[in-house]
């Protein structure tokens, strides 16, 4: 939506020519405080330019802060200090402080139509005293500064020497974004009675971040982050220091206790001790109220949760602790929150800004959850507040509006009535739910996220369940679910369009109803990694997943992420794309994120089900639907359906991948959203890799000149330079046999002498026969073998069993493979190579024959170091060695007997070790030769798909970022895992 006329033009008002003749009485209501300043001081003591008539001029101007907002600017709420009615229970420190109609800040005054006084008319010098201009209640006048700056100048020992108070000007800016931004999405303040005048320092500090951040300037973000957290940190250890005293007094004094009608706080513990001479009395520093302390804390965890600055992300959590003492402590979880008849609007005001902040700090912890996969501090059984009212309420600008409004509206139903039995059970429609308001519902799909999480973490140590929630407990969730959803649609302020007049509280919450759908068929969270803020890992993590089982529960899963792509693609990629960051709450973008990871996971498993089952008409008519969004977002790309030999629904889990990622490529204001944008690009990469070298190998020609094509036109990114050096050796390794020219008659890669290819085909044709004939999908999985053993010889040894079948027989690594090693051993350098596993030694063929080459083409020395423990096998691998000649024979050093002996000592620095071996030594043997791996040495282990869960714990070891491993899976068959040791200290 284009901004109206109304909002573009920057009227001339009288304020040009009266600002001529200005006065010094214009800022004799400033406020003059003398209080210490330090040394650190310095900066920021200065911050408070005399701009002269430029002031008046920017006073005076109506430019809508920011212009890119396509909807009005709102009244947004202040900090709520509820007034309580009636006593209070009993035991409860905590008294809401008395209000009064009078209290209230006057009403937001209607705006005048300027447009209409100026759209005819030239510029002038004249004054024009029709002209009325009105300013915006989080407007900065300079009198306001100066109270700010004095409010600071008290904590001045605790603030970054580099602190500089931003003009007035600037922090009205700030304030205007916040309240047309981030507040529309948590509107916990009340804008028609916002006052700054009663608004802490710190308060308004923390909002002035969310406002710079949102305008780019991050900078001024984390400065006055840092400022704001060393005011409120300070005001609570105060506030501990206040309680301790009244809990344990002096020995002269008796214990006292906050009685109802009591204030929340003493004078002395309100500010930081100043000096006996200090002329500064306390009264400019507002006294402390636990509940604007609490939205302090709530933005300054937004900021450091999703900022872009990796210097605060770590006090995220210190602040989560922080904020949830403050909730137990001050026993905002005990305040009855029921709105009493015949309350006036201002006592209502402050009870439901309580229960707003409340209601969304107890949502933004849940959105840790969700993020960092931990557990929730506040559980859903401890809030017991009524659900906020409707936005429109809360919006009223008027005491009779507003009783207009209550008049037509139901009463808040309780959290926990809507919550337990009623809104977990099956019942009439009539009898379940009345509908609920946006902020109430938005509270309600968290909780049942919440819900969720706890029950899969039960389920994870429930025998025999495999980590899914049991079937009782999934059949509640889904109703829940359904009968949220019906309570949405009751809901007259629910929509589906970001910027409608209620806010997008609406909006947001159906990406969370999207998440739970999610959640609810499989376990997210573990596998998104987002706590590395490592892209590529994340990436990494995401594909390596398990596998999913498609299932009518999972395609219902998969329905709602496809209508969350879809609504982006209807109102037109691009224009998201260079809008969302204004519009798109984070809860759109985590959501992305899990949207896309089930889509590409359910897409995988109907394209591996495919050649044993049919599609059904649900999983076709999805897969029509994701193809009917992918041709819309980009028509000129679109695929054609069931082309060809390359597999279709690969191609199309890569093209809804990239499209998600395009959407989140744009500019956002946080670093989370452009963080999921690059983790989706990498993604994209990781699949689209995969397509390439499938498409290759089955000759799709069509398809590999489309990904080729689209990777030659992406610009080179570091972020990727580990995938792109992945890509260029496979590539190459299929370069080799021609296959871009469909060309399958050209030879091997491997440089050696005619009888040493023609001895390596023929002990790899022994080896499949023999795999074959021990299992039938092919290749021998040895914790597979060992497990059907211990079934069928209970009375025997497994492992001495499995050694005996073992004992003729080659297991070679698949010549693909060996050839594979051969390539990365010369593009690499390499000269010593270990080989844990070396049987009747095939492969070590192809290990001893790439370092002859690279020693002979760079005069460094080097050996394979080969480890066998039966001897038969190590005699017949040397007769084979033999028969290959010196070239072969004299590069192998062969090591016989428990190679965790073996290897102990004596190891050079090792450039590569090839782990094919039984799956229980793997990670022993890599522990073992770990401390001589160079800085760059590469470790690669084969069949780690199909032998997953026999390698679970060297994966586990591989994949934990603190080992330093990076990571990938090659496309071979049964996996091969290439592991690049990158360790910072070494």
């Amino acid at each position: 939506m284009l901004p109206t006329p109304d909002t573009c033009l920057v009227p001339v008002s009288d304020a040009f020519t009266s600002s001529l003749s200005r006065t010094d009485t214009d800022t004799s209501a400033a406020m003059s405080v003398e209080a210490p300043v330090s040394s650190s001081q310095a900066l920021w003591d200065q911050s408070a330019p005399n701009f002269g008539d430029f002031t008046h001029i920017l006073d005076n101007m109506t430019v809508p802060s920011p212009l890119i907002y396509d909807q009005p600017a709102l009244p947004l709420p202040t900090f709520s200090l509820i007034d309580e009615p009636g006593p209070q229970p009993s035991g409860i420190r905590w008294q809401l402080p008395s209000t009064t109609p009078s209290d209230v800040a006057p009403v937001r005054p209607q705006v005048p139509n300027l447009f209409d006084e100026f759209s005819s008319t030239f510029p002038s010098f004249d004054i024009l005293p029709s002209v009325k201009t009105y300013k915006d209640p989080w407007h900065i006048t300079q009198q306001h500064w100066d109270k700010v700056f004095a409010q600071i100048q008290f904590f001045s020992p605790l603030i970054p020497p580099e602190f500089v108070l931003q003009s007035r000007h600037t922090l009205t800016r700030y304030l205007g974004t916040y309240f047309s931004g981030f507040h529309r999405h948590l509107p916990f303040l009340h804008i028609p009675t916002f006052s700054l005048e009663r608004c802490p320092v710190e308060l308004l500090l923390a909002m002035a971040v969310i406002g710079a951040q949102s305008n780019f300037e991050h900078d001024n973000a984390r400065m006055l982050f840092e400022t704001s957290y060393a005011i409120v940190q300070e005001r609570l250890r105060n506030r501990k220091a206040e309680l301790r005293h009244r809990s344990f007094p002096m020995e002269d004094e008796a214990p006292t206790e906050l009685q109802p009608g009591q204030p929340w706080m003493g004078s002395s513990f309100s500010v930081p001790e100043v000096p006996s001479d200090s002329t500064a009395g306390h009264a400019c520093v507002p006294q402390f109220h636990p509940l604007p302390a609490a939205q302090t804390l709530l933005l300054l965890m937004a900021m450091a949760t999703w900022g872009n600055s990796k210097a605060i992300y770590n006090k995220a959590f210190g602040l989560q602790n922080t904020i949830v003492n403050l909730v137990r402590e001050e026993e905002f979880l005990k305040v009855q929150t029921r709105t009493p008849e015949g309350i006036t609007w201002a006592q209502w005001v402050q009870i439901e800004g309580f229960k707003r902040t409340i209601a969304i700090i107890y949502c933004f912890l849940n959105f840790h959850t969700i993020a960092n996969d931990t557990p929730p501090p506040i559980r859903t059984s401890e809030l017991n507040i009524d659900l906020p009212s409707r936005e429109a309420d809360w919006a009223a600008r008027t005491e009779k509006e507003w009783q207009e409004l209550r008049a037509r509206s139901e009463p808040e139903p309780q959290f926990q009535s809507y919550f337990s039995n009623p809104f977990l059970e099956p019942k009439e429609d009539n009898e379940i739910l009345k509908g609920y308001s946006s902020l109430g519902g938005y509270t309600l799909i968290l909780a049942l996220i919440q819900h969720i999480y706890f029950l899969r973490e039960l389920s994870k140590c429930r025998p025999g369940s495999e980590q899914s929630l049991s079937p009782p407990d999934a059949a509640s969730v889904e109703q829940a679910l359904k009968n949220w959803q019906n309570g949405w649609y009751k809901d007259p302020e629910s929509s589906l369009r970001p910027g409608s007049q209620h806010g997008p509280i609406s909006f947001n919450s159906t990406a969370l109803l999207r998440m739970a759908y999610i959640r609810l068929v499989v376990d997210v969270g573990p596998w998104r990694a987002l706590n590395t803020h490592n892209p590529y890992e994340i990436a990494m993590s995401i594909h390596q997943s398990p596998p999913l089982t498609p299932s009518p529960k999972l395609a219902r899963a998969v329905l709602y992420a496809a209508h969350a792509l879809s609504i982006p693609v209807k109102i037109g990629v691009s224009i998201v794309t260079r809008s969302q960051a204004f519009r798109w709450s984070l809860q759109h973008s985590l959501c992305a994120l899990e949207c896309a990871f089930v889509v590409s996971k359910w897409l995988f498993a109907i394209q591996n089900r495919m050649a044993e089952a049919p599609l059904d008409n649900e999983e076709a008519t999805l897969i029509a639907y994701l193809d009917d969004i992918v041709t819309e977002a980009d028509p000129a790309t679109c695929l054609v359906r069931g082309s060809g030999k390359a597999p279709h629904l690969f191609e199309l889990c890569v093209r809804v991948i990239k499209l998600w990622a395009k959407l989140l490529s744009g500019e956002a204001h946080w670093d989370v959203v452009r963080m999921i944008g690059k983790v989706l690009e990498a993604y994209g990469y990781i699949l689209e890799k995969e397509l390439l070298i499938l498409a290759l190998s089955l000759q799709e020609a069509k398809t590999a000149d489309r990904i080729t094509g689209r990777i030659e036109r992406a610009e080179d990114n570091q972020l990727f330079e580990m995938y792109l050096l992945l890509l260029y050796v496979q590539v190459l390794t299929l370069i080799h046999v021609n296959i871009f020219h469909f060309n399958m008659s050209s030879s091997s890669p491997v440089d050696a002498p005619s009888h040493v290819l023609e001895l390596l085909s023929r002990l790899h044709k022994v080896s499949l026969e023999q795999e074959a004939a021990i299992d039938k999908t092919g290749k021998v999985f040895s914790a597979k073998v060992i497990g059907d053993f211990e079934d069928k010889l209970p009375d025997k040894d497994a492992t001495a069993e499995f050694d005996k079948l073992m004992l003729d027989k080659f297991i070679a690594l698949d010549e693909d493979k060996c050839q594979f090693v051969y390539q990365l051993i010369n593009a690499m350098g390499a000269t010593n190579v270990v080989e844990a596993g070396t049987s009747f030694g095939v492969s070590t063929i192809y290990l001893a024959l790439a370092v002859a080459k690279t020693k002979a083409a760079t005069g460094k020395t080097g050996t394979v170091i080969a480890t066998e423990k039966e001897p038969e096998k190590a005699k017949i691998a040397r007769d084979y060695w033999k028969e290959c000649g010196s070239v072969v024979e004299n590069e192998i050093d062969l090591r016989e007997g428990d190679l965790l002996e073996t290897l102990k000592e004596n190891l050079p620095e090792v450039d590569l070790l090839l782990l094919d071996i039984w799956s229980k030594l793997a990670l022993p043997t890599l522990k073992t030769v770990q401390p001589r791996l160079r800085h760059g040495a590469v470790v690669l282990t084969d069949n780690t798909i199909s032998g997953a869960q026999g390698y679970a714990d060297l994966l586990a070891y591989l994949r934990e970022p603190g080992n330093g491993f990076r990571n990938m899976t090659l496309p071979f068959t049964n996996g091969f895992e290439m592991s690049v040791y990158l360790p910072e200290n070494k």
